[in-house]
């Protein structure tokens, strides 16, 4: 039986996430005269699921290796002054303004699918890199309930419990252990292939959702059963019908 749902948040239970997040980007890396490029945008999809400041830092360092003439930051000082403009442009747009908010949409009939869910008597997690007052800012702007969920873990929260972030299993066994749910009797829902890994490293069953970065053939790629792709989160109860008839 499954008795338990963890899902990503961005791309998960919203469309838009990628794009707001890449906006807010965007506006940073123009603070600083250093606008994303293909190589940068690769990078940021490559640590999604890391902390922003991960990702601002990891792009910073691909500009410098790639083109060291370009952009020629003379010591570690103008560096850190360079990330910190871009995350505190970044973040002014993701948390205050309403970069990213304008970007995203709900779910249609997630709120459905969850409260069905629920009523069955299991329950839901979220696992996501977004900070924990975006997480609130999302839920508002769609309209879900937070009620619905047992637990809440951002990877910055994962980062201070010195866990590993995605596509490492440590985010999502600790969430099973925390809620003492087994990891053969719970699906993870999620949008990226980091999600994917964690889910499949942690002895869960991976759901991809096609609202985010996976696509049909990128998860035929990865062995992802067809099966437990699925266009959005709203067809969640499907796949778990599915399973619990085949067990």
């Amino acid at each position: 039986m499954i008795e338990h749902a963890m899902t990503d948040l961005d791309d998960t239970w919203n469309i838009g996430g990628k794009a707001g997040h890449f906006a807010c980007l965007e506006v940073g890396f123009e603070a600083v005269e250093m606008p994303l490029t293909e190589d940068d945008i690769a990078i940021v999809n490559a640590n999604w699921g890391s902390t922003h400041d991960r990702i601002i830092w990891q792009v910073i360092a691909g500009k410098i290796k790639r083109e060291p003439k370009k952009w020629p930051l003379a010591s570690l000082e103008a560096l850190m002054a360079a990330a910190g403009k871009v995350q505190a442009t970044y973040q002014e747009n993701l948390m205050e303004k309403d970069t990213y908010l304008d970007h995203i949409s709900g779910v249609q009939g997630a709120a459905e699918m969850a409260e069905a869910f629920l009523s069955a008597g299991r329950t839901m997690s979220i696992q996501t890199g977004v900070k924990r007052e975006l997480v609130e800012r999302v839920m508002v702007k769609i309209g879900m309930n937070p009620d619905w969920f047992k637990l809440i873990l951002t990877s910055y929260e994962a980062g201070q419990l010195e866990l590993m972030p995605k596509p490492e299993a440590a985010m999502a066994r600790h969430i099973l252990g925390q809620l003492a749910v087994k990891p053969e009797r719970s699906v993870g829902v999620g949008d990226h292939l980091n999600d994917f890994l964690m889910y499949q490293a942690a002895g869960m069953v991976p759901v991809v959702v096609l609202t985010g970065h996976m696509d049909r053939p990128s998860a035929r790629l990865h062995k992802v059963p067809a099966t437990n792709v699925i266009e959005d989160i709203s067809q969640l109860g499907r796949v778990v019908e599915r399973l619990e008839a085949a067990a």
